[in-house]
């Protein structure tokens, strides 16, 4: 089977039968609410990864954008099924974890494909700031912060952070008011 061969898998023990492959709906309702179109979306049988095939006949310089609203919108779809058939059904089990898609273009045409295949190489990289994981999101956790450390903070984030977590807004207002702060800091 050809997408054994894509991803590396032909002749070793992860090899994936015919069998454990079952076509699936293309269409799905966007966010926006309009339609889109895969080409062909295949799950595995024994678990939940999809496979996304996309035929291009044409270079498109925004494909690694397009595959990643497919995905998301998949993921969307996939998850909405899940706990449409929970509350359907109490006897099925709850989706623990997002499925993986695995995108594949086909690309056909007779211009040498040269635009990027991933979403943060066709990105403006910010200097000083590494992460290149598209998806990955930095997380502030409010509670690793001492209230003493987010008076302290000059920016407008802490003292939110702060009012955020109290448990006496009032009080929280009149330890930031006696700061010195900046007019943008105060007017928020």
């Amino acid at each position: 089977m050809f997408i054994n061969k894509v991803l590396g898998l032909k002749n070793t023990k992860y090899e994936i039968s015919k069998d454990k492959l079952e076509k699936c709906d293309t269409s799905f309702i966007t966010k926006a609410y309009y339609n889109k179109e895969a080409d062909v979306i295949y799950k595995r049988t024994d678990m939940e990864v999809y496979f996304l095939i996309e035929h291009q006949s044409t270079v498109d310089k925004n494909m690694s954008v397009r595959i990643l609203e497919y995905e998301v919108e998949i993921l969307r779809d996939i998850i909405k099924n899940k706990k449409e058939n929970k509350s359907n059904n109490k006897n099925k089990t709850e989706l623990k974890e997002n499925p993986t898609i695995i995108p594949i273009v086909l690309y056909t045409g007779e211009e040498k494909w040269n635009e990027k295949t991933y979403i943060t190489e066709t990105q403006i990289q910010m200097p000083g700031y590494t992460n290149k994981e598209f998806g990955r999101y930095i997380l502030i956790d409010a509670n690793k912060y001492q209230e003493e450390e987010l008076l302290n903070e000059e920016g407008a984030l802490s003292k939110i952070i702060l009012l955020e977590k109290s448990n006496n807004i009032e009080a929280t207002y009149k330890k930031i008011s006696k700061r010195k702060l900046k007019k943008y800091v105060k007017e928020i």
